[in-house]
């Protein structure tokens, strides 16, 4: 089996001039199809025979998955894990930002205004948590027991290896940001968290949840 680099859900001038094209190309080009590229090369997927969704791959390099029986036992690996979640992460993050400001409402709208008072207060909540974060990682919005919660993620990891449901996320690695914004992180959340989250991506994932 071989996983493809997906296509962009816009073009790479599409987020200007909040995200620069420059750094959506360096950022798809080069992080997301090296990551692709290393799962590709992975001997244990280099091995396996049948078409296997990228989710269960990260299932199974997490070693959360207790039950190995769809495909060979896979040997212990963090890079597997590493480079399949991060593929999953970046995917999700380029539907996350492909929005535009107006579509926000629906049944996030009232999850939203439930939990937080107001789209203001949200996204005061969320920029503060994105800035908790040490280091490298995720930041997301997610529905967890039937409410919104706000998580952190160290790494490639991913909320719903957890049980949370991912509705939208925003890259915090220092490659997704620092060709426009250097070391200024408050500065492209804000931009990001205004201007271009993809409200109807997360009313699609709020009705996935419920399945």
């Amino acid at each position: 089996m071989k996983f493809l680099l997906p296509q962009l859900p816009f073009k790479p001038s599409a987020i200007e001039p909040y995200i620069s094209r420059s750094t959506i190309e360096v950022h798809y080009n080069g992080h997301l199809k090296k990551y692709i590229d290393n799962i590709n090369s992975n001997d244990f997927i280099k091995s396996i025979k049948e078409d296997v969704e990228l989710e269960r791959i990260i299932m199974l390099s997490s070693e959360k998955d207790l039950i190995n029986n769809f495909i060979p036992p896979l040997p212990q690996t963090s890079e597997l894990f590493n480079n399949s979640a991060q593929a999953w992460n970046h995917v999700f993050y380029w539907n996350s930002i492909s929005g535009k400001t107006d579509e926000f409402g629906g049944e996030i709208a009232s999850l939203i205004f439930s939990r937080f008072g107001s789209l203001d207060k949200f996204k005061k909540e969320f920029m503060n948590k994105g800035m908790e974060l040490f280091g490298n990682g995720w930041l997301w919005l997610t529905l967890y027991n039937g409410r919104i919660e706000l998580i952190n993620s160290q790494n490639a990891e991913i909320p719903w290896l957890y049980g949370a449901r991912p509705l939208l996320t925003i890259d915090l690695w220092e490659h997704a940001y620092y060709l426009d914004y250097k070391n200024n992180k408050d500065k492209y959340l804000k931009a990001v968290i205004d201007n271009t989250l993809n409200w109807r991506f997360a009313n699609k994932n709020l009705r996935f949840s419920e399945l």
